[in-house]
């Protein structure tokens, strides 16, 4: 999705535990859905200082408060989705971030007919499905019918953080814009 990550990123852990016979399916579900959809802990101030100069003022690594002005920019080869709900932003951009791993390793994506989202199976699959049933979808078609792309540049006024969620509410400076949630990758402070 947005930009390389720096040479010391290292993904966040799931917060689910394994999937077994002791444990209750639907809260081993929500587990492994929230260690996916949960932005890792923010740097440090002195950890943020040796991140690359592009990643210092992402609203996934530094707080974007409400009322803050801040910059979505997206690009033709580096865009997420902006949707009316938390749950249908969560699944778009998951789906689009499944692509985007795959396209940088070379590897060709399977879409399932049935669902226009990926063929995967294991975890990945099962978070997949679980997204697409919180967003209340069909399809992923469903999903980006509902949402907008952004994939240019946006000045923005944060309304909900988000806490710990990988996207933020905000809305469009213009008067009468609706918010939606953006995904916080895309999301960049404003310098006045």
């Amino acid at each position: 999705m947005s930009g390389d990550a720096p040479a010391s990123y290292v993904p966040p852990q799931s917060a689910a535990a394994p999937l077994s016979a002791d444990t209750d399916p639907a809260a081993a579900a929500q587990r492994l859905i929230a260690g996916f959809t949960t932005v890792p802990p923010r740097p440090s101030d002195d950890e943020l200082k040796k991140l690359p100069a592009e990643f210092r003022d992402r609203c996934d690594q530094v707080v974007c408060g409400p009322q803050q002005t801040v910059i979505a920019r997206g690009r033709k080869s580096d865009f997420g989705y902006a949707c009316s709900s938390k749950e249908l932003a969560d699944y778009t951009n998951y789906v689009v971030g499944l692509v985007a791993i795959q396209a940088a390793v070379g590897a060709a994506a399977n879409i399932n007919p049935q669902t226009g989202d990926i063929e995967s199976s294991g975890a990945t699959g099962l978070i997949q499905t679980l997204l697409r049933e919180r967003a209340g979808v069909a399809t992923f078609d469903d999903a980006l019918s509902k949402c907008l792309i952004v994939n240019r540049t946006v000045r923005l006024k944060i309304a909900n953080d988000g806490g710990n969620s990988t996207n933020a509410w905000a809305a469009p400076a213009s008067v009468g814009a609706a918010p939606m949630w953006y995904p916080k990758i895309l999301l960049h402070l404003a310098r006045h």
